[in-house]
């Protein structure tokens, strides 16, 4: 029988290691949540197949000696005073745990009509007292304890749930890969070649911006007399222009553009595939016109001095940079979006088929009238 480690990765495609998104410890606990959410689930619909998930404690014969952690209880039984002559405790809130050993009271209970409450974190306490044989008690509860019919703590390598109907492990296979195909989506966000990518485009965008400030200063100091008016004003304009454009790609990345919390990273990071496509176009577009501005620039470069002449040099060896990292964050960013559609769209297919389950379980309306 598989694995159901390889039983998900059918479902979703996903290689799952030690190392991988989600881990194989992930997966585990996947599992175990899954056994739980099927269990309530399952109950909340059909409280009528709640032993099908039914655990059985020891003979326990100490007053709140067993600590089930919250599950639900079916049933707790008491010994009559006779060995495995059990007797089924009715349950009790504890306003009533002073009248159920008063042997004057209505509520008293006796061997033969035990009782039993629910206190302090889940202990259980029986009346009468119990002790040793033949006084013991039982609980018999919904499991909450993920395990297999070995016996062992539930994990990926096992291939079949105790205290659990066999029809039903599938749910908790597929609830698993809905969680696994969520853990790798999440992780499709932490890509450090992107963030690698990212680092050095603003670095760039940032050096860049600051070579071309400096080049326009230098362009400042010449002596505008000896020049024509229009040229001079249109070589500082093409320096506004580059810095211009420059400011506007590195917002579309990481400043706020087109507005507030909408730039490339935020959105990257906010599961938005669209934004961040749509940011790096504008991005891609805004060093276009940039590297256009500094090609008009390089006709009219006579105005500017050797200075401004090694500014604009520098500069747009750093635009060229850029561009590149930004063709990286492209491609990158692509192929992630391509694999997180596929993982959304797998996702949101096994959680149809699972929510389809207990949707075809629940009893029809005409059910529940005749059942009132």
């Amino acid at each position: 029988m598989a694995t159901f480690k390889e039983r998900v990765v059918g479902l979703t495609g996903l290689t799952i290691s030690a190392s991988s998104d989600p881990t194989e410890d992930q997966l585990t606990e996947f599992l175990k949540d899954g056994v739980i959410d099927v269990s309530n689930r399952w109950i909340a619909i059909k409280p009528q197949d709640r032993e099908d998930f039914q655990r059985e404690s020891a003979e326990i014969t100490s007053q709140a000696g067993i600590d089930i952690n919250g599950a639900h209880i079916i049933s707790v039984v008491r010994e009559s005073g006779t060995d495995n002559d059990w007797r089924s405790c009715r349950r009790i809130s504890p306003s009533m745990q002073g009248r159920v050993v008063d042997s004057d009271s209505l509520h008293y209970a006796s061997a033969f009509n035990p009782a039993y409450m629910v206190g302090d974190n889940s202990k259980i306490s029986v009346f009468p007292t119990p002790g040793s044989n033949p006084n013991a008690y039982k609980v018999y509860y919904v499991n909450n304890s993920p395990v297999d019919k070995g016996g062992s703590s539930l994990i990926h390598s096992h291939s079949d749930i105790g205290y659990f109907g066999d029809d039903k492990v599938y749910l908790v296979v597929i609830f698993a890969s809905m969680k696994a195909l969520q853990g790798a989506m999440a992780g499709l966000h932490s890509s450090s070649a992107i963030d690698s990518a990212f680092t050095s485009f603003r670095s760039n965008i940032s050096d860049a911006i600051s070579k071309f400030d400096l080049g326009k200063t230098a362009v400042d100091r010449i002596d505008s007399s000896l020049y024509n008016t229009f040229s001079y004003d249109n070589v500082r304009g093409r320096f506004k222009d580059v810095k211009d454009s420059l400011d506007k790609a590195n917002n579309f990345i990481d400043g706020g553009l087109p507005a507030t919390g909408y730039d490339a990273v935020s959105y990257f990071l906010r599961e938005d595939p669209e934004i961040v496509q749509s940011s790096l176009q504008m991005a891609a577009q805004e060093l276009n016109n940039a590297t256009a501005s500094l090609g008009e620039m390089s006709g009219i470069t006579d105005l500017a001095s050797k200075e401004a002449q090694a500014y604009i040099g520098v500069g747009g060896s750093l635009i060229s940079a850029a561009q590149q990292y930004l063709a990286e964050v492209q491609a990158q960013s692509a192929e992630i979006t391509k694999q997180y559609s596929w993982y959304d769209s797998r996702y949101r297919q096994l959680k149809a088929e699972y929510d389809q389950a207990f949707g075809i379980a629940a009893p029809r309306q005409e059910e529940q009238q005749r059942a009132r």
